[in-house]
């Protein structure tokens, strides 16, 4: 499988209660991507069902074909690491349908639909993801 960014895999993988288990929610994002998508908290404890999924600038993942744990834990540990207390507490994945591509995002969940938009156009963003009604806000 081939990845179109380069990520730095750490020695070891954050297991903690903070973020839970890294592997656990690797299983998680790969079953959602192949159901069509999904958004977690990073402690994998939690799933968003209502606010405005932005994505981060920084921290996406493009993986051609069937993603690997292995490969989504080394994504995840650099994620966890440098978004840790800020902002982009959650992670998001979804397939593309024309490309066959899966996107996996580190992701700010907002309340408020304006303030959402206003991040995903500073994240050059083309669209932000309605958790409620699960439709896409074009920018």
């Amino acid at each position: 499988m081939k990845a179109t960014n380069r990520l730095t895999a750490f020695s070891r993988p954050i297991f903690d209660s903070t973020f839970g288990n890294i592997h656990q929610l690797a299983l998680m994002l790969i079953e959602a991507a192949a159901d069509g998508g999904g958004t977690f908290h990073m402690s994998g404890h939690e799933r968003p069902t209502t606010g405005y999924a932005v994505a981060n600038l920084r921290g996406e993942l493009i993986l051609s074909g069937r993603p690997t744990a292995a490969v989504v834990e080394a994504w995840l540990d650099t994620v966890v690491r440098e978004s840790a207390g800020g902002t982009f507490e959650h992670v998001g994945v979804w397939r593309d349908a024309e490309t066959g591509k899966v996107h996996f995002d580190c992701v700010a969940i907002m309340s408020d639909e304006r303030g959402a938009i206003a991040l995903g156009r500073q994240m050059r963003q083309l669209a932000i993801f309605n958790l409620y009604t699960g439709s896409e806000v074009r920018l």
